[in-house]
């Protein structure tokens, strides 16, 4: 996947790292309906190698209360929990 095919529903994360990889975050409704980032429930965190294979997936659920102020998504793979 490269930055210009990620879905509207879709970011990438990081910048590409040294050797091309790059992470994209996913939003979507506890049902899996795609939404914007503001609205989400689940994030899906892929990891992809610079030929656009996925390498690694990781997914949680949006903490709406953990930081009200901060607009960045925030991954805790412990709990599998995300904060908005």
């Amino acid at each position: 996947m490269i930055s210009t095919r990620v879905p509207a529903w879709c970011e990438q994360r990081t910048a590409t790292s040294a050797d091309g990889r790059y992470t994209v975050a996913c939003y979507y409704t506890r049902d899996g309906h795609p939404v914007s980032k503001a609205r989400a429930e689940r994030v899906e965190i892929t990891e992809y190698a610079p030929d656009g294979t996925p390498l690694r997936l990781q997914e949680g659920t949006v903490d709406t209360v953990a930081r009200e102020k901060d607009d960045e998504v925030v991954f805790a793979p412990a709990a599998f929990r995300f904060s908005r």
